[in-house]
């Protein structure tokens, strides 16, 4: 039986006009992090409907999904038939056959209790020079309603991050702040209002008048602004980190 989590993250992506492709936000960080992906082989951890690995497909890249969701991961099954995934957790990660020249992780290590032996799994899965692409809620300032109700452990500081990533083994290579324009509306809900910030068009393309206005114009500073600026906070922690050429793991 699936958590409620689950349950709502299934229907939000399989009704008809959303999906990732349709989500803003989503696609704006895809577009974000498809270049920050080296190499042929990659596995995308909490793959959802697929959005990400069709992209890389596209860009002749060999991808693997892990989805631990069944009625997303037969969603995914439809959309991309052939796309390989397997109906796992990253606890679960090395009954996960090979070895990867980049891991994506978008939205996925603030679900997993012990987040550090889940970047250990993740380390091991790479190949020496591999890369980790990971993005997180950022400030636990923020924790809310929205956070419970999504099954989020918790929200990540940039420092806590750091010293979890690095105490496996990886080296940072880059990171920043993403969707600064969505920080105080989020903030204002969860602390001030005490209520989950809901959005009905971010994820719905068939909205009319101004609510599609508005999406228009979030959707034009996300890709415009916030793509080439990284503002120093914001509701997400984008982090880029390499496995070291000479390891023993």
């Amino acid at each position: 039986m699936p958590s409620t989590a689950e349950k709502r993250l299934a229907d939000h992506y399989s009704e008809e006009g959303t999906g990732t492709s349709a989500d803003l936000r989503n696609s704006t960080l895809i577009a974000l992090v498809l270049p920050k992906v080296v190499g042929t082989t990659v596995l995308d951890i909490g793959c959802g409907s697929g959005f990400l690995l069709g992209e890389l497909a596209k860009k002749g890249k060999r991808v693997f999904g892990v989805e631990p969701n069944h009625e997303l991961a037969t969603l995914l099954r439809k959309r991309y038939p052939a796309i390989s995934i397997a109906e796992k957790t990253v606890e679960s990660l090395e009954e996960v056959p090979g070895v990867f020249d980049t891991i994506t992780l978008l939205d996925v290590l603030e679900h997993v209790e012990d987040d550090v032996a889940a970047l250990h799994k993740i380390y091991k899965k790479l190949v020496p020079g591999g890369q980790l692409v990971l993005v997180v809620p950022a400030h636990q300032i923020l924790y809310g309603k929205r956070d419970v109700a999504m099954g989020h452990y918790r929200r990540y500081g940039k420092e806590e991050l750091f010293s979890k990533i690095s105490s496996v083994g990886f080296t940072i290579q880059e990171t920043r702040h993403w969707n600064a324009l969505a920080f105080l509306p989020y903030w204002f809900a969860e602390k001030i209002l005490h209520r989950e910030l809901v959005v009905s068009y971010r994820a719905n393309k068939n909205v009319k008048g101004a609510k599609k206005s508005l999406r228009r114009m979030i959707s034009w500073w996300l890709a415009s602004v916030e793509h080439f600026i990284d503002f120093r906070f914001g509701l997400s922690l984008i982090i880029i980190a390499k496995k070291p050429l000479s390891t023993k793991s």
